[in-house]
């Protein structure tokens, strides 16, 4: 009886390797797909106004007369917010998670205390960030601030 040694060359090494490097790719970007968020889950959360209320754990003092906000029209999905002193627009996109940021453009006016300013138009700059909402607080985490905020109406 004869026996048979099955014997697998380099190439053949090398075309089975690929093809397994193939298939965990092309798992691993399906994996990390995010699903668009429903619009009618965008119009529910972002139906208000949000107000800032701190950045990394630290309380955003703010003018109660010159309160900030930011909202974001569920439709079109564009921006705007107040700041305190100056207005801020932009564009959004909501990809599951992640909610990203552009074309961020803002008023220029002079105010005595910008401070809130810069760090709100810092923060919304042209960014990915991650969300979560829950009980009326929206949470946008970016790769180095947290800001949370709570449902506002203007005119408060």
């Amino acid at each position: 009886m004869k026996k048979y040694r099955h014997y697998i060359g380099p190439i053949s090494v090398t075309i089975i390797l690929m093809a397994v490097a193939m298939m965990l790719a092309g798992a691993s970007c399906k994996s990390r797909q995010k699903l668009a968020v429903s619009p009618e889950k965008i119009r529910e959360i972002f139906s208000t106004p949000f107000t800032p209320v701190s950045l990394n754990g630290d309380a955003l003092m703010v003018d109660q007369e010159s309160l900030p906000w930011m909202d974001i029209e569920p439709d079109s999905l564009r921006m705007a917010g107040y700041t305190g002193c100056n207005r801020f627009f932009g564009s959004v996109r909501v990809m599951g998670d992640s909610l990203f940021t552009e074309h961020l453009g803002a008023t220029k006016m002079a105010c005595k205390d910008m401070e809130n300013e810069q760090l709100l138009l810092n923060f919304f700059s042209n960014q990915e960030m991650a969300w979560s909402f829950k009980d009326g607080q929206l949470t946008l985490v970016s790769d180095s601030d947290t800001l949370l905020l709570k449902r506002h109406s203007i005119g408060e």
